[in-house]
């Protein structure tokens, strides 16, 4: 099992409006698996906040704890994701708002549900990602990437282009259809850093106003993302060699704990550099 604390992924708190976007694949092992894909929960063990992937059901589950502390959940077994399961590359963003929760796949709306108000979390708690309900290990997944955005309309916003059969292309002119997702790492656009307060861009939403567009990283950005790529391709050197002269669950494991890495290292860095400027 792989937790943080909450205070590490989320050094500013996570607003009570956000979106989750994540693409991966299932193994065959794992396509009946029912697991979290992500989960924070309190000092007690009390789950704050999840979305879980059952594999039997073909179905998607979130959780929250509402303002009572009582316990919210709700299903999402729309026919359309049933393809989520099928062992593919997919993208699935997962957008919070006060009273309405909303799942797209492969960035199409899929289903929108309204809710209940939400509890807001508590920041001493923890966090994890890709484990299974019934027995808390982890799930083997191909994960690509798992990102969190203090915005709930960025999800909306997602592009496919990165996928096989894609006719868009690739712009840096904006967010929307033929753009690009927007950067994590650019806090001056549509993007925020993991664990931001709610942005200037979350009001424009909320207002109907279009969100302002991503900017071009700046040369500073650039370096840290080029140092991030060259430890990305060490680790990935690393894992391979370690596989082959020790192969069987320890590699396994290995590629698990570098998947989950990968998830946090940007958002780190990024905050390094901001300390010493």
């Amino acid at each position: 099992m792989y937790i943080f604390t909450f205070r590490l992924v989320f050094p500013n708190g996570l607003s009570s409006e956000y979106s989750l976007v994540t693409t991966f694949r299932l193994r065959k092992t794992t396509k009946k698996d029912r697991w979290y894909l992500w989960q924070i929960f309190d000092q007690t063990g009390g789950t704050q906040v999840s979305v879980v992937l059952d594999g039997a059901k073909r179905a998607v589950e979130f959780s929250a704890r509402g303002l009572l502390k009582n316990s919210l959940h709700y299903t999402f077994k729309s026919r359309d994701l049933h393809t989520l399961f099928d062992r593919q590359w997919h993208k699935l963003g997962v957008a919070v708002q006060s009273s309405i929760v909303s799942i797209y796949m492969d960035c199409k709306l899929i289903e929108r549900r309204l809710t209940d108000e939400k509890h807001e979390i508590d920041p001493s708690g923890y966090t994890l990602i890709t484990t299974r309900v019934e027995d808390g290990r982890p799930v083997d997944i191909e994960l690509q990437q798992i990102l969190i955005y203090c915005d709930p309309y960025l999800a909306e916003m997602e592009t496919c282009c990165e996928q096989a059969g894609s006719t868009c292309e690739p712009s840096r002119e904006g967010p929307g259809a033929g753009g690009v997702t927007p950067n994590p790492l650019d806090t001056d656009g549509a993007g925020q850093l993991p664990g931001c307060s709610p942005s200037p861009s979350s009001q424009l939403g909320s207002s109907g106003s279009s969100i302002p567009a991503v900017t071009d990283v700046n040369v500073q950005q650039k370096r840290v993302i080029k140092v991030y790529q060259a430890w990305q391709d060490f680790q990935d050197r690393k894992a391979i060699k370690e596989t082959r002269e020790r192969p069987g669950k320890t590699g396994s494991l290995e590629t698990q704990a570098r998947r989950v890495t990968r998830v946090f290292l940007v958002h780190q860095v990024w905050m390094v550099f901001l300390d010493r400027r």
